[in-house]
């Protein structure tokens, strides 16, 4: 990958896991990054293990579910960089560990609002 990204802008959405791992990576490669994550914690270790790259960090902690949050998200992160040139989705609600049988009605809305709507907000928005 190497130069391929360098002064590229990237949104990435779920600091955690493929998120995380996208973010140190892009990074290393110049790459600047937007971290954006519910937990605020989560958001701050992981720009804080981004090590080795010259680019920009921007965190954010937000619910990229909420339609207007997400609005807010690539608006802020976009101000902060410079720009957008990419976008990475990486948030997901955690695994149901219910059975369809099981699962509340209101469980499978916050799957769906995370795990879809949320990638919709981000592509829209960005």
């Amino acid at each position: 990958m190497s130069g391929r990204v360098k002064n590229r802008r990237v949104i990435i959405v779920g600091s955690g896991g493929i998120g995380g791992a996208s973010a140190r990576r892009l990074h290393e490669e110049g790459a600047h990054v937007g971290l954006v994550d519910v937990d605020q914690e989560a958001v701050e270790q992981t720009a804080g293990s981004l090590s080795g790259g010259n680019g920009k960090v921007f965190t954010l902690a937000l619910d990229i579910g909420d339609p207007e949050a997400a609005s807010d998200a690539v608006d802020r992160t976009a101000a902060a960089l410079g720009g957008l040139d990419a976008v990475v989705h990486a948030a997901a609600a955690r695994e149901p560990t219910a059975t369809a049988e099981e699962m509340t009605i209101e469980d499978w809305n916050e799957v769906l609002r995370i795990n879809l709507s949320s990638v919709f907000f981000l592509c829209k928005f960005a």
